[in-house]
């Protein structure tokens, strides 16, 4: 990247660093200036106060343990969806959303196996009848959460497709209700990982129900598919 930067001031090109994280992150990341004349960063960067930090009335407080001490001013977002954002920090452009140019094309690159049953699956259900349920790679419920999640499906009585991790639970032991699996039936599909643009762009999905990720919330409003969250 340093030869590229060095290329670039040589030929005259204008430099801009790009991350695809959502647009209030880096506005909370731009504001380390007003951090440190606010006594809460040194000017080294170490944290000189354990308090929660609070830029702006539009932006909830965060805890400065986990402040990534990066700067970037390219995000993969829209203005409109990010105005109080932008009025705080105006350097920050957004180009996006970007969407891929082939969304139903095969990813060149996963967390775990994607499984290709569902979409055959999504095929079979009825257009707008799908609740789509994932929680991201990160997501870890306890044994009560997990199994209210998976009543909350069954009481819904629609059709699911749920993406279940082998640790998306802290409990090594069977974790669904008793029953669950069997009642639910072919109703519900349950999975491991999916391609999730191609699920999120099957006419059978009514709605996504996530964790609300950057990346998944604007894979959904591409999508023009609607959250629970």
């Amino acid at each position: 990247m340093g030869s590229a930067l060095e290329i670039a001031a040589k030929m005259g090109i204008h430099r801009a660093s790009f991350c695809p994280m959502a647009a209030t992150k880096m506005a909370l990341l731009l504001s380390i200036p007003k951090l440190i004349n606010d006594g809460i960063i040194s000017n080294d960067g170490t944290l000189a106060k354990n308090q929660m930090i609070r830029v702006s009335p539009t932006i909830p407080a965060i805890d400065p343990h986990n402040f990534m001490w990066i700067r970037m001013l390219i995000c993969n977002t829209a203005y409109d969806l990010k105005l109080a954002t932008f009025a705080l920090a105006p350097d920050i452009i957004p180009i996006g959303p970007l969407l891929s140019s082939n969304r139903l094309g095969n990813s060149a690159g996963n967390f775990w196996p994607e499984d290709p049953t569902c979409l055959k699956w999504l095929d079979q259900q009825p257009p707008c009848s799908v609740i789509y349920v994932a929680f991201g790679s990160l997501t870890i419920f306890n044994k009560q959460q997990f199994q209210e999640l998976a009543l909350g499906l069954e009481l819904s009585n629609r059709p699911f497709l749920w993406i279940v991790r082998s640790y998306s639970t802290d409990s090594r032991n069977d974790v669904y209700p008793e029953g669950f699996l069997e009642r639910e039936g072919t109703r519900g599909k349950i999975v491991g990982w999916a391609p999730q643009q191609k699920v999120l762009s099957h006419p059978s999905v009514a709605c996504f129900f996530s964790h609300c990720s950057w990346n998944s919330t604007m894979e959904s409003v591409s999508n023009g598919v609607p959250f629970l969250c």
